[in-house]
């Protein structure tokens, strides 16, 4: 993976490969530096929308569910 290899990078090396592709991406972070990018939050786990997945594959009948997670 991608993303483990972020958290191994340098701010330079997440500015150029995540957010170079595209002018959109590369503008939010255009006044940032590289120190500040490489402290950027990565996201994680929204534990009520894990528990709410859960909930609903738990409570859906009459035919299977499946829950498809990026960990």
């Amino acid at each position: 993976g991608q993303f483990q290899t972020y958290a191994t990078e340098t701010g330079a090396y997440i500015r150029e490969h995540f957010f170079g592709g595209d002018q959109r991406l590369r503008s939010m972070v255009e006044n940032m530096s590289d120190e500040q990018i490489l402290h950027l939050g990565r996201g994680g786990h929204d534990h009520r929308k894990v528990y709410a997945a859960f909930s609903a594959a738990k409570e859906h009948k009459g035919q299977p569910t499946v829950i498809l997670a990026q960990t």
